[in-house]
């Protein structure tokens, strides 16, 4: 596969797209199925957050939706948040309040000072990342000591790249997600793995279960876009029903060690 400038991709794809995805899911950071979002935050809430406070940084912040409700809930905590998209800077600005910013820099490059964030949070944003290797040793250099990461994102199974139209999904969206075990492997050069939680996995898992009747989930645990109607920015997407994907959701809970 070739990504031709793919940071450029990226923030093209989003600032066509976003409208579109605020318009079906509500938002584009974890969006996937809005009848269930409040619950799915709150699970995702208590997993990233001191309540002590502190600053946060969302890398990959989408339209910062999610990180905003965290702000308004929360006036002890401030979130930067990360984003390649000029629509989504647009959309959100508007909507932050103190203690919430949002900014155009890649996650690959942070332009703030050792030490900035007490954590950091990728949420469905860490596969678009090309060099991932770079991007946890930005992490690590922005993240105190004993700071928090957490990631949750997409990893491949072997047998994805076999079914040309799963990898087609994403040519589509610029996804490079990796192999689990890959995953754990760069994550341990750079962090402390606390645990491998399968809590928010198995709650989307088990509501996939409930729409997705005629879909084996047993050995995929997965989410797509499911309409088959031709979208406002002009792509038609795959009906989930169709296939078992093979792609596996992962959630990673580490501590920042200098």
């Amino acid at each position: 596969m070739i990504f031709y400038n793919h940071y450029k991709n990226i923030s093209d794809y989003y600032n066509r797209t976003t409208d579109a995805w605020i318009e079906t899911y509500r938002r584009t950071q974890s969006f996937r199925f809005h009848q269930y979002l409040e619950a799915h935050d709150k699970i995702l809430e208590s997993k990233i957050f001191n309540k002590k406070g502190g600053v946060y940084l969302d890398a990959g912040c989408g339209d910062f939706s999610f990180s905003q409700k965290i702000c308004k809930r929360n006036k002890h905590i401030k979130i930067v948040g990360l984003t390649l998209s000029e629509k989504q800077i647009k959309i959100a600005k508007d909507k932050c309040t103190s203690n919430c910013t949002i900014i155009n820099q890649n996650f690959e490059s942070i332009k703030y000072p050792d030490n900035s964030f007490d954590g950091c949070f990728f949420i469905e944003s860490f596969s678009h990342a090309l060099n991932k290797e770079k991007v946890c040793s930005e992490i690590k250099r922005v993240v105190k000591n004993n700071g928090m990461i957490y990631i949750l994102d997409l990893n491949l199974d072997s047998n994805a790249k076999k079914d040309k139209v799963y990898w087609g999904w994403y040519k589509i969206f610029y996804f490079l997600p990796i192999k689990y075990k890959n995953s754990l492997k760069i994550f341990k050069k750079y962090f402390i793995i606390n645990k491998s939680s399968t809590d928010l996995i198995n709650y989307r898992k088990e509501f996939y279960k409930k729409i997705r009747k005629n879909v084996n989930f047993e050995n995929c645990e997965c989410t797509f876009l499911n309409s088959d109607k031709k979208t406002t920015y002009g792509e038609y997407h795959f009906m989930q029903s169709t296939y078992n994907l093979p792609v596996v959701w992962s959630e990673f809970i580490m501590t920042n060690n200098k």
